[in-house]
């Protein structure tokens, strides 16, 4: 039986004939894209109607694999960030994947960039050109100890035993005490705050745009769903979570800004997003992330900022600290410095 093969582009507009105006769109639907990703990407500042941002394979009508795009901006020029790649088991190995990166590829492989892709994933964005590199990031958490046996239930007492005997919370609690900062949440940045994180970024790789960030903060890629149970999936990359809370955090010391950070919280990590603070009160600025992982209690600890990892580790509050390596898939023009650091939520690592 002949196949009928189908491969799609769909634009910024007919994701919004699709989901805002109700309007059919050929083969196009919630098992594509889901609604909140689709809105939050229309609702990228850089978003036009005309932008290619979904890359579809369907055979006979069935969607076999997938990826999206937003586009970002950086030292003033047009970027695009891959956003999902998935293809449907049954397909796997006729190269559908690469297909509907390739697409991507031809539009706007010049500023095509990916981070943190499964290995599958890689292999494609090589495929189709792009150079690949990793970054580090790390994880701070109690040592994970599965089973229900004798020995498990050894192992769990030990840890605990080890980390009351170890574990600096009364010093920190103290220090947080003593510690004069005040905050301001926020889901916007002004100029003022922009141009602070434009001073302290000159070591990252990437700087955004402070519309990007006011995008991040206002149209976040995920929703929290309290009764996720009772929530029909809608795709693959499913944008429902049981628990997620975005931050946007100033740090002041009277009413200098001395930091600002975002943090992303869900059910069982807390993720230190983006950090930029003053050097000289870098300390009230730690302080502060502390005092919310504290309060939110959350197993693991997510960074990329080395000094904030050691000054963590100093108080024993985690038992473990795990270093992962993201992959960074970046075009052949780009000249990408490996010495700068890359913000845990760059790329579409924003939520």
């Amino acid at each position: 039986m002949n196949e009928k093969i189908d491969l799609k582009l769909y634009s910024v507009a007919d994701l919004k004939d699709y989901f805002f105006h109700s309007k059919p769109v050929e083969l196009l639907s919630d098992e594509v894209i889901s609604r909140t990703r689709a809105w939050s990407i229309i609702n990228n500042p850089f978003s036009t109607d005309d932008l290619y941002v979904v890359s579809a394979l369907f055979v006979n009508d069935e969607i076999a694999a997938y990826t999206h795009l937003f586009p970002d901006e950086q030292d003033g020029q047009r970027i695009y960030w891959n956003t999902t790649l998935y293809c449907a088991p049954k397909y796997e190995g006729r190269g559908y994947a690469a297909i509907v990166i390739g697409q991507f590829c031809e539009l706007y492989g010049e500023h095509y960039f990916d981070l943190n892709a499964a290995a599958a994933s890689v292999a494609n964005l090589k495929f189709c050109g792009l150079n690949v590199e990793y970054v580090p990031q790390y994880i701070l958490s109690g040592k994970a100890i599965s089973g229900r046996g004798l020995k498990a239930i050894g192992a769990k007492l030990l840890e605990r035993i080890t980390y009351v005997f170890t574990n600096q919370k009364k010093r920190l609690l103290r220090d947080i005490a003593n510690a004069v900062y005040t905050l301001k949440y926020t889901t916007f940045l002004d100029n003022n705050v922009y141009a602070f994180i434009k001073e302290h970024s000159t070591n990252n790789v990437f700087l955004r745009p402070k519309e990007i960030f006011n995008w991040i903060l206002t149209y976040p890629l995920m929703q929290e769903s309290p009764l996720i149970k009772r929530v029909v999936k809608d795709s693959e990359f499913t944008s429902t979570r049981a628990a997620f809370r975005m931050f946007g955090v100033e740090v002041y010391d009277n009413e200098q800004l001395i930091g600002f950070y975002i943090l992303n919280v869900s059910e069982k990590s807390v993720d230190v997003s983006y950090i930029y603070h003053d050097s000289e009160h870098e300390k009230k600025v730690f302080l502060s992330i502390a005092e919310h992982i504290l309060q939110f209690n959350k197993p693991r600890l997510i960074v990329t900022d080395e000094r904030l990892l050691h000054f963590m580790q100093s108080y024993k509050i985690f038992t473990r600290t795990s270093k992962y390596k993201k992959s960074f898939s970046y075009p052949q023009g780009f000249m990408y410095d490996s010495s700068k650091t890359m913000q845990s939520g760059d790329g579409d690592n924003i939520t």
